[in-house]
């Protein structure tokens, strides 16, 4: 019985001496031929000592590892962390089932990125990560305390999950980003000080201030930044550091003021609590994203210096005269029919040089040629490349349901 590989037939045991002395495999795939070459007992009888290198119960001897194996993404059912090998820079647990102690010193020595499976729980002695180790991902179940000896400095990028209940500690200091899916909570009189980027589900706000983020450039907030505040008593925002560019928060009530310093601002949530006021959104603010918001937009809400407008399911529409003269980019997410009325105000409002339109099935993408003259893109995040095409404002006015 023979094997086609690369076009060629080949003894099934001439293919196995191949496939074990290769350094560059990077996926082996099956597939059934008609003429000698169907996958029947004979065929599987013949490959066994071959597929005998990955048993389902321990990771692979570490000669059948490819030499130039950087990235290694693991599944199923597999014992201790063993035999890697030191080319790896990138490992992902995939198996949410795997949930071993680490030795320490077994990981690869030259390890950059590792995301643990959402079964992993197990303490992590000293010593276990090594000092190349620049991105983790603990998983969801994980939580076990994470201290300057058990994380080495080198770690700039964590991710942190649900069931994390510790207080971030001094470990903290030297991370650049941080994902904490938990309650942020921090050990008192920790600085954060190389944190540029923050994303959490819930936060105190009292707590995300100058002194323990004095470099936070990026600030997510998921659900809420209110923690047993009532959400009728104005929230000061302007307390968040100084430092802040770019906040994205969840409605939870109102808000009296945001940091000043702020060029990108996106507010989500379905609370009619939440109102704009004249003055409120910070005076340099360039990119503004509303969703859910249901109020009357007036002329003075706008900064002078605002260029993107996104605005998602809102009651009402602002009219072109209260947008501000510098406004280039404006993208609405439509789910009122009635909305799109104001379609052609929009198109004749000639400092708009961009136009997204989204309601249901229905979508334009518009870039402006000239005052009545657009070139339309369509396509998807799945398309390499979205056809495109001019279009007149009459014939979009046609086309608009």
């Amino acid at each position: 019985m023979s094997v086609l590989y690369e076009g060629k037939p080949y003894t099934i045991e001439r293919w196995t001496e191949i496939m074990l002395s290769a350094n560059n495999v990077t996926a082996i795939i099956f597939e059934e031929e008609t003429g000698g070459h169907e996958f029947g007992p004979a065929f599987w009888d013949g490959i066994k000592d071959f597929m005998a290198v990955i048993p389902s119960d321990e990771l692979p001897d570490p000669i059948f590892y490819p030499l130039t194996l950087t990235k290694l993404v693991i599944n199923g059912e597999f014992g201790p962390l063993e035999g890697l090998p030191d080319s790896l820079t990138s490992l992902t647990i995939w198996s949410n089932e795997w949930n071993l102690p680490i030795v320490p010193g077994t990981l690869p020595k030259g390890l950059k990125r590792l995301k643990f499976g959402d079964g992993f729980n197990q303490p992590i002695a000293d010593g276990t990560f090594p000092e190349t180790l620049e991105r983790v991902n603990f998983g969801f179940s994980f939580n076990q305390p994470l201290t300057p000896a058990n994380l080495p400095v080198s770690i700039t990028r964590v991710r942190l999950n649900e069931l994390y209940d510790h207080q971030l500690g001094s470990c903290a200091q030297h991370w650049r980003t941080l994902r904490y899916d938990a309650i942020l909570e921090l050990m008192p009189g920790l600085v954060c000080q190389a944190l540029t980027n923050l994303s959490t589900k819930f936060a105190d706000a009292a707590q995300i201030i100058t002194a323990n983020f004095p470099t936070l450039q990026t600030l997510h907030i998921v659900t809420s930044l209110r923690i047993g505040v009532n959400k009728y008593i104005p929230l000061d925002l302007s307390t968040l550091p100084a430092s802040l560019h770019e906040l994205t928060i969840s409605t939870n009530g109102y808000y009296s003021a945001f940091p000043q310093g702020l060029d990108t601002l996106e507010v989500n949530g379905n609370d009619p609590n939440f109102r704009l006021a004249p003055g409120i959104l910070p005076p340099r603010l360039r990119s503004l994203t509303l969703n859910y918001y249901h109020h009357q937009f007036e002329v003075d809400h706008f900064p002078s210096t605002l260029t993107s407008l996104t605005l998602g399911d809102v009651k009402k529409w602002p009219y072109p005269n209260q947008l501000p003269t510098t406004l280039r980019s404006l993208i609405l997410r439509i789910n009122n029919h009635n909305l799109m009325r104001h379609t052609p105000l929009y198109l004749a409002t000639l400092t708009l040089t961009r136009i997204h339109l989204n309601y249901t099935s229905f979508s334009l993408d518009l870039y402006r040629i000239a005052d009545t003259l657009f070139l339309r893109c369509q396509g998807t995040l799945f398309d390499r490349l979205p056809t495109c095409g001019f279009i007149s404002s009459q014939k979009i006015k046609s086309i608009v349901p």
